[in-house]
């Protein structure tokens, strides 16, 4: 299929896929169409339709996939099956060139019927959610671009979508970016401490990063951010530790800072001493377990190098160190492995 569109086009492959020979991509209002009548399944479904917008806005096959074929080719003498995921960043593509209306009716009508097959197949497989996200991540970056959303309109949509389910928790994460992106930063930390406690601890930890992470941060950032950011990634820590009295000095700057370095170092056992006091019952397995607890820990271990004084310098590389083989002992799954081990080389690589 993938051949087909690049060596015959768009039309071919439409027909291929429909069996219609008439355009049904409408492209002067909204009208999603249905997936279900493809003879493919879902992964297929996501890269064809994928690669089928990103042709008909550039006319030209998406780099990845093209890369991935020759790769394949070269590596094994003969092209891989799997094609791999792909999302489309409309930045970059609105910078270049701005879409026209029928330009962006077209692609809401193709997301908008890839999120409703999606969806509905999210519902009954957990398996299906990586699809899921693609098209919801795809779409809401586009919906910026367009004129009848803009950002305000992208955010009211997302806002609908915090209670659905098969979204949680990425959608939280894109509701806080976009605030955040709009200036209300405060109203996104808050609303964003409000979502945690409808999540799994692991996925706490997840969007804990995820929202420090989309900060921005460099070792040129102003302290109040990296605190900030400190604050997000502590929200967590509230499963572990009684939070609700803190002493004044422990919230402020790079004390703020240390004393959530110090709450990961204890829950993760890299620390006897504890700075708070600690709940009674609480699941250290689960922290322990969990790739983005220590990945929170390096992040953290990070900003204190850019903050504290340059004498401790040498102490918080060998934390990163420490913390990173602690990590590959205590966390399972390869992947998690490979996340932390790469994580951990970018810290000490920019360190």
């Amino acid at each position: 299929m993938m051949r087909t569109l690049r060596f015959f086009g768009l039309d071919y492959v439409l027909y291929l896929l429909t069996r219609k020979k008439e355009l049904f991509i409408k492209n002067d209002k909204v009208d999603m169409f249905s997936l279900e009548t493809l003879n493919l399944d879902d992964h297929d479904i996501y890269v064809v339709w994928m690669t089928v917008l990103y042709y008909l806005l550039f006319r030209r096959m998406p780099d990845s996939i093209c890369r991935h074929w020759y790769a394949s080719i070269l590596t094994n003498g003969k092209p891989s099956t799997v094609k791999p995921m792909f999302t489309i960043d409309w930045s970059v593509t609105a910078a270049q060139a701005p879409l026209s209306r029928s330009e962006q009716l077209s692609s809401l009508n193709i997301l908008l019927s890839m999120l409703r097959h999606f969806s509905k197949k999210a519902r009954s497989n957990g398996a299906k959610r990586p699809l899921l996200m693609g098209v919801w991540q795809t779409l809401l970056n586009l919906l910026p671009h367009c004129e009848c959303y803009k950002r305000a309109g992208t955010l009211t949509l997302l806002r609908n979508g915090l209670d659905i389910e098969a979204l949680q928790p990425e959608i939280y994460d894109m509701a806080a970016y976009l605030e955040t992106q709009m200036g209300d930063r405060i109203g996104a930390t808050k609303r964003l401490q409000s979502y945690t406690h409808r999540l799994s601890l692991n996925h706490q930890f997840l969007l804990a990063y995820r929202s420090a992470h989309n900060m921005g941060l460099s070792m040129a950032s102003s302290h109040n951010d990296m605190q900030e950011a400190a604050r997000l990634v502590a929200l967590p820590m509230e499963a572990a530790f009684d939070l609700s009295d803190i002493p004044p000095l422990s919230t402020q700057g790079s004390v703020y800072i240390d004393f959530v370095r110090r709450l990961y170092l204890s829950a993760l056992g890299m620390d006897p001493t504890p700075p708070a006091v600690t709940k009674k019952v609480y699941n250290s397995g689960t922290i322990r377990n969990s790739a983005f607890a220590w990945i929170n820990l390096m992040f953290l271990t990070q900003i204190s190098m850019w903050v504290c004084s340059q004498r401790l310098h040498v102490v918080f590389v060998k934390q990163l160190e420490n913390t990173r083989d602690y990590a590959m002992e205590a966390v399972k799954s390869d992947e998690a492995k490979l996340l932390i081990f790469k994580y951990a080389s970018e810290c000490l690589r920019s360190s």
